[in-house]
Parts: C-alpha cells; sequence; structure tokens
C-alpha cells in the first residue's frame, strides 16, 4: 500500500512515518503543504492519503476537495488527523468523501485499526509482514 502523509508539522509527519513503518507499512511519503501533496499526487499512485485538517494556506479539506474533484485521485482512500471538534465540520468531511479522521494524538492501535478498516473497505493491498 501506498500512503502520502500531509502534515505541516515536521515532528508529527516523522512520529507517523515511523508509526506506519512499525506497523509494516514501507512506502511512506510525505509532503508538508496541500500544494506538495498535489504535486506527489501527480507523480506517483497512492492508495491512501492521512491528512492533517489545519495547515497554514490550503487545508486538509481543500485537498479532499481536490481529490474528490479529479478523476485519477477521486478513489483513493482518505483518512482525516484532526484536533477539529465540531461535528458539522466533521459531517462535511464525511458527506464529501472521508473514509474516516482520527483525532490526534494518533495512537498506533487506533491506526492500526483504521487502516485496516481502509484496507477491507477499499480492498487496497495490505503491508507486507515478512
Amino acid at each position: 500500500m501506498n500512503i502520502l502523509i500531509v502534515d505541516d508539522s515536521r515532528t508529527f509527519r516523522y512520529i507517523l512515518i515511523k508509526t506506519l513503518n512499525e506497523l509494516g507499512y514501507k512506502s511512506v511519503t510525505a509532503a508538508d503543504s496541500v500544494e506538495e501533496a498535489k504535486k506527489s499526487l501527480a507523480k506517483h499512485a497512492f492508495d491512501l492519503v492521512l491528512s492533517d485538517w489545519h495547515m497554514p494556506g490550503e487545508t486538509g479539506l481543500d485537498l479532499l476537495k481536490y481529490m474528490r474533484a479529479t478523476p485519477d485521485f477521486a478513489k483513493i482512500a482518505f483518512i482525516m488527523l484532526t484536533s477539529e471538534t465540531d461535528k458539522s465540520r466533521i459531517i462535511e468531511a464525511v458527506k464529501i468523501g472521508i473514509q474516516s479522521y482520527m483525532f490526534k494524538p494518533v495512537q498506533k492501535t487506533i491506526l492500526a485499526q483504521k487502516l485496516n478498516d481502509v484496507i477491507q473497505l477499499n480492498k487496497v493491498q495490505p503491508p507486507d509482514k515478512s
């Protein structure tokens, strides 16, 4: 499974990559902005995007809207990582097409469960545990 992480925090990207690697996900690309994420999406095939909601400039919600409006990216699974607690905003993201969301800080066991859910829902290849 090819995963794209989008978060403006270098520390959070590092922690998330390390956690994903520990869970067996080795093909992980990181972007520090929506603009950089769009460039990565144009160059590589991803099965899943894990994106922060609140970032300077364009937000994770902006990225989600862009992906769902772009045929080449519309079917890519999307998990929003956030501290957003406004239910109406979360419902908006669900209506646009997130598969799931997680509150920060991300816990390894919850991340593993969310990834398993996405694998089942989208029939993508799980990580090689060897």
